[in-house]
Formats: structure tokens, C-alpha cells, sequence
């Protein structure tokens, strides 16, 4: 059986405001109706969607690194201070997550 062996959290701010007009600002005209009220929600709501690498603006922060041979449950509920650091005149409109595995430890000894 191969698997990863460690997971990588990563955060990056986006523009994107082609996406903010059709997911947050849609709201504000709906075949001629105010529907405002749901426009507060939908923007509290996290979206599972692709990114375009152009729409990145910050240079990407680890947020945490997991050793998945040995982490458990409780390395799961963590609070992670990060910061970003900006590189083009942009609107920061969200922000993505997203990780990577690997497999660093290939060859290594299994873990106890």
C-alpha cells in the first residue's frame, strides 16, 4: 500500500472579482427583486471551486504541516496565525486553501 506521508496546509489571498459578481453581488438583483438578504449569507458560505494561478495575489503561507504516519485526530483542531505578503497591486477579494502531499520518507523506516 502506498500513501503520503506528509500533508502540507497552505493559504494564499486571491482577486477575484469576476467570481464576487457572480456569487455575492448577483444577489443584489434577482429578475428585478432585492434579494440582499441572502447576499450576507452567501458571502459567509466557503466555496469549493478552481483557482486560476493568475488570481492569486500573495505569495502562499504554510498554515501546518502534518507528519500522517503518526499525527491524530486532536493535530487536526488547531489555530494557525499567518500572514501574507502581498505581491502586485491587487483587491484581495478571498482567500484559498489548499494542500499538498508527499512522500519524503520513502524508503524510510516505518513509523512505530
Amino acid at each position: 500500500l502506498i500513501i503520503p506521508d506528509r500533508a502540507t496546509l497552505w493559504v494564499a489571498g486571491v482577486e477575484h472579482r469576476e467570481y464576487v459578481r457572480e456569487r455575492v453581488a448577483f444577489w443584489d438583483r434577482v429578475y428585478g427583486y432585492s434579494m440582499r438578504c441572502i447576499k450576507t449569507m452567501a458571502m459567509k458560505e466557503a466555496a469549493i471551486d478552481n483557482v486560476a494561478a493568475e488570481s492569486v495575489c500573495t505569495r502562499a503561507c504554510q498554515v501546518r504541516s502534518l507528519d500522517l504516519r503518526t499525527a491524530s485526530a486532536a493535530d487536526l483542531d488547531f489555530d494557525a496565525p499567518f500572514r501574507l505578503s502581498v505581491h502586485r497591486n491587487d483587491y484581495l477579494t478571498g482567500l484559498v486553501l489548499y494542500f499538498d502531499v508527499g512522500f519524503p520518507a520513502a524508503g524510510a523506516a516505518p513509523a512505530p
